[in-house]
């Protein structure tokens, strides 16, 4: 990512004006209903204004809520970063001008004048202007500098889901989630076979059990990151219908999960003390005779259990 480092401007703002440009927005999202119906309420406008954007806004709260993510962590350079390349990378492939930022600009500062009257300071106003403006500036400097984003194989960006699913997970501060991996690997076959109700039952079981061991995790966690992923690998092409097929996708497969995922934590307890109150010789027969009766039953497991 070191040439997105490089095409990417720098914020700097002092401890006070952060502070204003957070307590603004904050109070801003406040008045206008909540970050939902702040984000439909700014970018409603902005595809008035600007109607080619109506297929890049999808989820207007979405969108609202990357805007806020970056506002608070202004305080923390690195994280800024990540965030403005997060950004950044899901808007390479669209066709933004320097106009249309700067419509985005004097919409958003109006939306925010609107609800903060007084409490508009000018502190507010200069540091929402220098997040604006790092974008704006990336524009002006001509058509080298887009060529360079449109380039994929100069910025080494990823091409695979789950190449942007490791990406987007490091960006999203989720990126230790050991557990992530096996999701991906899960993937390959629930989604060719979602159509195959007792074959994605199977999967989800078997994926249970190996999530079983890492103890309670967060599946929306993983949910973030595919539809991240998704809409980043298509970005002009993503819609509603995309958006709705994939939400149907993730619904069958979360209940799914769990549903039973306190059964392999129980089960093995069970088990455990079944096997406790066995002497060492009726133990080893037993051991025998569930391999006899598996390798019997699934022919193809003797392959993995030699």
């Amino acid at each position: 990512m070191e040439e997105i480092d490089r095409l990417l401007s720098t914020i700097e703002l002092d401890e006070y004006t952060i502070k204003e440009v957070q307590n603004g927005w904050e109070t801003t999202e406040k008045r206008l209903g909540g970050p939902k119906a702040a984000g439909e309420e700014v970018f409603t406008k902005l595809r008035n204004e600007l109607p080619k954007t109506q297929g890049m806004l999808t989820r207007s709260s979405t969108v609202w809520h990357l805007l806020s993510e970056l506002l608070q962590s202004l305080g923390q350079p690195q994280l800024v970063q990540k965030r403005l390349e997060y950004i950044a990378l899901r808007h390479m492939n669209a066709d933004i001008t320097t106009a249309d930022v700067e419509i985005f600009r004097n919409i958003l500062f109006e939306v925010c004048a609107s609800k903060l009257g007084g409490l508009m300071t000018p502190e507010f106003q200069f540091g929402l202007g220098q997040i604006v403006d790092v974008e704006k500036g990336e524009q002006e400097q001509g058509d080298e500098k887009h060529g360079a984003w449109q380039d994929n194989s100069n910025l080494n960006i990823p091409k695979t889901f789950a190449a942007m699913a490791r990406f987007n997970a490091a960006v999203m501060g989720t990126g230790d989630r050991m557990w992530f991996a096996d999701m991906l690997y899960a993937m390959e076959s629930l989604v060719p076979y979602i159509g195959n109700i007792d074959r994605v039952q199977e999967d989800c079981d078997v994926l249970m059990l190996t999530l079983a061991k890492y103890g309670q995790i967060n599946l929306k966690e993983f949910r973030s990151v595919m539809f991240a992923s998704l809409r980043s690998l298509l970005p002009t092409k993503w819609s509603n219908d995309h958006e709705n097929a994939w939400a149907w996708f993730w619904t069958i497969v979360e209940k799914k999960v769990e549903e039973n995922k306190k059964l392999p934590v129980y089960n093995h307890q069970c088990l455990r003390t079944f096997l406790a109150r066995l002497d060492e010789e009726t133990l080893a027969d037993f051991k025998l005779k569930v391999f006899d009766s598996f390798f019997a039953n699934c022919e193809e497991s003797q392959l993995y259990l030699r």
